[in-house]
């Protein structure tokens, strides 16, 4: 084969792999609840909001835990990497040991009103939209305020770098509930109201244990998705969370 088309075979192969490779970048997220009821109570809240229903689609990242392609093996060297790095979860992606957002973390946890309650960092391949790796938040947090957070952050890229958020922060507070026998079954075909299944569990507690149970009191449901450049702070604000995001390219396994 002339030199010219080996080179130009070369070429192409390169173009394809690296069209194929999503670029990779260390994103940290950190989240922070407000806790202050004087200055949420400033809005009217519903007292409770269904859960976000869960991403049905799954991203194919087999590649990422074992690449198939020999041109990924090589993408990976390229990187600093010796091996693909091994996912802890599914999804998201094994958490980093370095936080570098951490004194902003310590700062924002300072103030009395406000609590850090999800702080992590990863490496992930930001992909498009339709590619987008979904990562599952359940937290819940027990302080001035009773707080479950429950949905997704994602991140894809078009032009521009993207955030999307999908959560429902459900606030409760102690109190004493209706009698069970008042309140509808759980999943009750006849209704769709969600405060009645969380006042349900509440009264099943408070009848366990004779006591008050936490009851919602309220909730809003965060779907947001926000243009982003990668080297910056980011800063999404709610009454209820706050959400700080840094995306940075990795350029070798050494910057994380």
């Amino acid at each position: 084969m002339p030199r010219f088309s080996v080179v130009f075979a070369s070429t192409l192969l390169f173009c394809s792999l690296n069209l194929q490779a999503a670029p990779w970048y260390r994103v940290e997220v950190v989240l922070v609840a407000y806790q202050n009821p004087q200055l949420i109570g400033d809005e009217q809240w519903p007292d409770a909001l269904p859960l976000p229903q869960a991403e049905a689609r799954a991203p194919d990242l087999r590649w990422w835990h074992t690449p198939p392609v020999s041109g990924y093996n090589a993408l990976l060297a390229g990187f600093g990497f010796s091996r693909p790095p091994v996912a802890g979860w599914d999804l998201p992606l094994q958490p980093l040991p370095n936080r570098h957002l951490q004194a902003e973390a310590e700062r924002l946890q300072k103030h009395p009103d406000m609590q850090v309650i999800w702080h992590q960092a990863w490496v992930e391949p930001i992909q498009e939209q339709e590619q987008a790796i979904v990562h599952p938040l359940d937290i819940r947090l027990t302080d001035q305020l009773d707080i479950h957070l429950s949905g997704s952050i994602s991140l894809h890229r078009s032009r521009f770098l993207h955030v999307s958020t999908d959560i429902v922060v459900q606030h409760f507070e102690p109190s004493l509930v209706p009698a069970l026998a008042d309140l509808q079954p759980l999943n009750s075909p006849i209704r769709s109201d969600y405060r009645t299944d969380l006042l349900t569990q509440a009264a099943i507690a408070s009848s366990a244990s004779e006591e008050t149970a936490p009851v919602p009191v309220r909730a809003a449901h965060i779907q947001q998705s926000r243009r982003m450049r990668s080297g910056e702070l980011h800063y999404i604000d709610h009454p209820l969370l706050g959400i700080v995001v840094k995306v940075v390219p990795v350029t070798d396994a050494s910057s994380l």
